[in-house]
């Protein structure tokens, strides 16, 4: 079980122009392949996605996929695992994981630690492993969105985060003879499953790693917070997104230097110099 293992990214992109061509190298550091999902994105998501892939050709897939005809988010993980099975299924070995991503999300560790967590889980015949998920916030540090264009780091721009991490289920082995499924009636679900929805709280098929992934979603702009509150509350007038709850509403926009909880530096969090919370799902 030594041999090195197999990793496959897959990572859902809408309208995350201005951090994405940085998510993208980050993520192929870390994996042998990347499965790249454009869900209909607007602006210079297509032209950074086909950029990528000339400079890594034989490393990139790429799929132009429309959830509007499936059940939104929870549609567009459960197409992205099919397609990443076609990917991974050309690679030998008997260790073989995905991970899922968001255009917004990194996985802060390098491909050794990656390889190192996989490695032992196999050993204890895991087929999951939940991370550690903190949320970065806008400061008033770090406004601008162009001079994060113009220095070229946005991961070094943004250094404060929620004190409440999240375990989520972002890795899945590659078992033969099982298929993941994923709750499809769900709009925003992330739980996949071989036999039944609570495998994840079951010890011997689901691990807890000490990766963490770091969340950008609400780090990039106001305007790009606002705009993605307006494509939720479309979803929920539509119909197809009803238990969001507070997205039914008209005035979920957010000022994010008003509306933020407590948030320190992440490097002192996760050295464990300040106080966090870890909750569930």
């Amino acid at each position: 079980m030594s041999k090195r293992p197999v990793v496959i990214g897959l990572i859902r992109a809408w309208n995350e122009d201005i951090i994405l061509y940085e998510i993208l190298e980050k993520a192929l550091q870390k994996c042998d392949h990347i499965v790249i999902m454009d869900n209909q994105s607007t602006g210079n998501v297509g032209n950074i996605i086909r950029r990528f892939k000339g400079i890594h050709q034989n490393k990139v897939t790429t799929v132009y996929y429309d959830s509007r005809k499936q059940v939104h988010e929870s549609g567009e993980r459960h197409a992205l695992y099919y397609f990443g099975r076609a990917v991974i299924d050309e690679y030998s070995g008997n260790n073989k994981w995905f991970y899922t991503l968001d255009a917004d999300e990194i996985l802060d560790c390098t491909r050794d630690e990656l390889d190192n967590t996989l490695v032992d889980a196999a050993k204890k015949g895991l087929h999951g492993l939940r991370v550690k998920l903190i949320n970065f916030y806008i400061n008033r540090e770090a406004n601008e969105v162009d001079k994060i264009i113009e220095d070229g780091s946005f991961e070094d721009m943004r250094k404060y985060a929620e004190l409440r991490l999240r375990e989520r289920p972002y890795l899945y082995r590659h078992v033969p003879g099982f298929v993941w499924k994923l709750n499809l009636e769900r709009f925003h679900s992330c739980i996949m499953w071989h036999n039944n929805i609570e495998d994840y709280k079951n010890p011997a098929i689901w691990g807890t790693s000490n990766l963490w992934v770091k969340h950008y979603g609400y780090a990039v702009s106001n305007q790009d917070l606002d705009d993605k509150c307006e494509r939720y509350r479309e979803w929920v007038r539509q119909g197809d997104a009803g238990h969001l709850g507070d997205w039914r509403t008209e005035n979920t926009k957010r000022n994010i230097f008003k509306d933020v909880p407590e948030l320190a530096r992440y490097d002192d969090i996760k050295a464990g110099r300040v106080k966090y919370v870890v909750s569930g799902l």
